[in-house]
């Protein structure tokens, strides 16, 4: 029973880990950011943006820039990571 209360109080705390990076990461990342760390071409993650996402929710265009929610990146790295 006792393991059971350390296994409850682990996953607590790593629920507020999660939520204090959640509160220090921005909710939108430019284009040319994620192009530069995942090192593919602005060009080849637009067109997969725009074939696996849904504009204005995953992705944005302001002006001429455009940006990658959150949710949406961590999806767009593991594309690529493969």
């Amino acid at each position: 029973m006792h393991e059971i209360a350390e296994l409850k109080q682990m996953v607590l705390d790593l629920k507020a880990e999660v939520n204090k990076l959640k509160i220090t990461m921005p909710n939108w990342f430019s284009l040319g950011d994620i192009s530069k760390e995942i090192g593919k071409s602005r060009d080849t993650i637009r067109k997969y943006l725009n074939a696996n996402f849904e504009p204005d929710m995953d992705f944005k265009k302001i002006g001429a820039k455009i940006y990658v929610s959150r949710d949406a990146l961590f999806l767009v790295r593991k594309h690529y990571e493969k």
